[in-house]
C-alpha cells in the first residue's frame, strides 16, 4: 500500500509512461521519470512551425480513447479540446464517395461506393464484430487468438466478396496501419473496424503531444536521461542512468518502478 512518502521511477517518458507516472502521483508516490529522447511524448509528436502545428506520429485521439479524453479535462486542458466529425472518404471509378460516420446506417445505405448484394454481404462483417466485441478494445485481447488463423484477404473472399475485399477491407486496413490486405491478420481488420470508424476524433490546439506534455510538468521528468540498467534490489529499485554532463553512469533508488519503454 502506497504512502505520501513512497517514490517510484518510470522508465519511458512516451504517452504510457506519462500517463503511468500520473496515475503514481494520484496515489500517493513521489515519481521521477527517465527519458533519453528531449522530449516526451514517444510516438505522440507535435512540432510548431510559425503558425502550424503539426502532428508527426499519432494524428488524433480516438473516439474510443475513453481514458485519455477524460485525463485531457482532468488535468485542465478542456480549453484546448477540439472535437472533430469523421468523414471516411473512398474513391470508385474515379469518383469520390464518402461516409458520415456520425450517421453510420444513413451512410451505408445512400453510399455507391459498393453494390446492393455487397451491402448485404457487409453485415457479416459487422456481425463478426459484435460476436468478438468483447475482446476489440485496450485491455486485452486474448479472445481473437480463436480467429487469428486468416488473412484479411482470405477473410474477404470466403466470408464477403471480391468487391467487399478491394473498396472495404483492403483500404481499411492498408489506410489505417500501412499493411496489406494479404500479409495482415483478419483480427486487426475487425478491431479497426470497432475503433477507427468513429463518429468522431479529438485533438488539442496545442497538438496531440500536448497531454504528455501537461502530464511532465506534474511530476519530476528527466529529459535526456538514458537508463541503462534497472534492478530489484528486495526492497526497493536501483536504477542506473546517464545523464548530460554527469561524466558517467549514476544510479538512484525507488521503492518501486514502472518500465514503460520498448525493450532490446
Amino acid at each position: 500500500m502506497s504512502t505520501p512518502h513512497s517514490t517510484a521511477a518510470v522508465i519511458g517518458g512516451g504517452m504510457a509512461g506519462m500517463a503511468a507516472a500520473y496515475e503514481l502521483k494520484k496515489a500517493g508516490f513521489a515519481v521521477t521519470v527517465f527519458e533519453t529522447r528531449d522530449r516526451v511524448g514517444g510516438r505522440i509528436w507535435t512540432v510548431r512551425k510559425g503558425d502550424y502545428v503539426m502532428d508527426l506520429g499519432t494524428a488524433v485521439y480516438l473516439g474510443t480513447y475513453r481514458e485519455a479524453v477524460e485525463m485531457i479535462h482532468e488535468v485542465g486542458l478542456s480549453h484546448e479540446f477540439v472535437e472533430t466529425p469523421v468523414v471516411f472518404g473512398m474513391p470508385r471509378q474515379g469518383r469520390q464517395h464518402y461516409l458520415d460516420l456520425a450517421k453510420p446506417l444513413r451512410a451505408s445505405v445512400a453510399t455507391g461506393v459498393i453494390s446492393w448484394p455487397a451491402k448485404m454481404k457487409a453485415l457479416r462483417l459487422f456481425a463478426d464484430v459484435f460476436k468478438h466485441r468483447a475482446s476489440l478494445g485496450y485491455d486485452t485481447y486474448d479472445g481473437l487468438a480463436a480467429i487469428d488463423t486468416e488473412t484479411v484477404l482470405d477473410y474477404s473472399r470466403r466470408v464477403l466478396n471480391d468487391e467487399l475485399a478491394r473498396y472495404i477491407s483492403a483500404p481499411l486496413v492498408s489506410g489505417t496501419w500501412v499493411h496489406e490486405d494479404h500479409d495482415t491478420s483478419v483480427a486487426l481488420l475487425l478491431w479497426t473496424v470497432r475503433n477507427m470508424l468513429v463518429k468522431s476524433v479529438f485533438n488539442l490546439t496545442s497538438g496531440v503531444a500536448g497531454l504528455p506534455v501537461k502530464l511532465a510538468t506534474l511530476v519530476d521528468t528527466r529529459t535526456e536521461h538514458t537508463v541503462t540498467n534497472v534492478t530489484e534490489t528486495g526492497n526497493d529499485v536501483a536504477v542506473t542512468y546517464l545523464s548530460p554532463g554527469s561524466g558517467g553512469e549514476r544510479t538512484e533508488t525507488f521503492d518501486t518502478a514502472v518500465i514503460a519503454t520498448t525493450s532490446h
